[in-house]
């Protein structure tokens, strides 16, 4: 036992424990006074029932209106949430509509360079090409005296 009640004190399962005992304590007295209460209340059974009857459409009206004013703030912050985030994507739009310009721009110089840089190798193999053939038939014994 006091093993279990170290280790609890260790990763706060004692305070949580605590908590729950004291809520529950808690509760049943409520319970058991309110109980208490309506049996031993000096009003007739029929008045009694009405009260307890009133008390509830009390608490339940309240709770109706309660929910009715987080339906509203739920909908207003959504509607500004909602709000702002189309102007952001708004502010957004325009420069990625530059950008997607400026790409479109571009696509045209680098076509160009694709195209010289495919044409490269065959102008340097016909660059060499045209380098050897002159060397050997200019002056063959030059290369053999070098």
């Amino acid at each position: 036992m006091y093993f279990k009640e170290i280790i609890d004190a260790l990763n706060g399962n004692a305070r949580r424990r605590a908590r729950l005992r004291f809520v529950v304590g808690t509760s049943i007295g409520v319970l058991v006074g309110a109980s208490a209460g309506i049996l031993l209340a000096p009003k007739s059974g029929k008045k009694t029932r009405k009260d307890i009857k009133n008390g509830a459409e009390w608490g339940v009206e309240k709770a109706r209106k309660a929910a009715r004013k987080v339906a509203k703030f739920v909908k207003e912050e959504a509607a500004s949430i909602n709000e702002t985030i189309t102007e952001k994507v708004d502010d957004l739009k325009t420069p990625l509509k530059n950008v997607k310009e400026s790409v479109s721009d571009l696509k045209t110089p680098v076509k160009k360079v694709k195209e010289a840089l495919e044409e490269l190798p065959k102008a340097v193999v016909k660059t060499t090409a045209k380098a050897t053939s002159k060397n050997t038939s200019e002056n063959p014994t030059e290369e053999i005296k070098s």
